[in-house]
């Protein structure tokens, strides 16, 4: 016990306490910095968490909202849908209209003699086709015709050989115009063939004689009229689809 005594007694000789001083001033000033910065990242977690929740509620909340929405809108379709009555009784005879529910592409087929025809059209034709200045409408009807659509629809006559005369035609329900004629071969793939005169610049005689071509088969005004009320409805059935889908991805 007397050497210990004396060891100690020597170390507090040659150890000062202005020399513990530093050391323990830095011992406080660290501990505080220390406990900060642990309240420092608990608080930044906490935040962080609370900021993904918060995110997910309102990102829960705006799909929720979507979906009354869509569901109200696609009820709503549905109760005050019915298929239009010059629809019901199907395309004038003899054409066969050959529809696929998952494409807006429709086509009214029928046989003439030996030739098959085909008619081909789509219900988003979203562009505006301009009817020709030379149709007038009746000055008290000028207006509405203007704001009628008009739609794109192509006839394909082809004879037992495979070759097929091709018309290009635009139709407001009330007019049809002819816009293009050409003439296809059974290998006709090749987009440098030759596809037709310019169809405005043909002589007045070739015009009549092509639309009279035409309503012998069938191109008509009751088939045109029977078409733009086909591409109405077909719309609005693909847009009552898409409401239900949508419903049914967003639930």
């Amino acid at each position: 016990m007397s050497r210990q005594r004396a060891l100690i007694s020597l170390a507090t000789r040659f150890v000062r306490p202005s020399m513990l001083a530093p050391a323990a001033s830095c011992m406080r000033a660290i501990q505080p910095n220390a406990v900060m910065g642990v309240i420092a990242a608990r608080h930044t977690n906490f935040a962080i968490s609370r900021g993904f929740t918060a995110s997910s509620l309102r990102a829960d909340a705006s799909e929720k909202a979507l979906l009354s929405i869509v569901t109200s809108e696609s009820d709503s379709e549905k109760q005050n849908y019915e298929t239009p009555e010059e629809l019901k009784e199907g395309p004038p005879k003899p054409f066969k209209l050959v529809e696929n529910e998952n494409s807006c592409e429709m086509v009214l087929t029928r046989e003439f003699d030996s030739e098959k025809i085909s008619i081909t059209f789509v219900a988003n034709d979203d562009e505006q086709h301009e009817m020709s200045e030379d149709f007038e409408a009746p000055e008290d009807e000028e207006e509405e015709f203007k704001e009628e659509p008009t739609m794109f629809f192509s006839v394909d006559v082809t004879k037992p050989s495979g070759s097929s005369l091709s018309f290009d035609c635009v139709t407001n329900g009330a007019d049809i115009e002819i816009r293009n004629v050409s003439l296809l071969g059974e290998d006709s793939d090749d987009m440098s063939s030759y596809m037709g005169p310019d169809y405005e610049f043909l002589d007045e005689r070739l015009h009549e004689k092509f639309d009279q071509y035409l309503e012998a088969r069938g191109v008509d005004l009751e088939l045109a009229g029977y078409m733009m009320d086909l591409c109405q409805d077909k719309e609005q059935r693909e847009y009552m689809k898409w409401l239900a889908n949508v419903e049914s991805f967003l639930k």
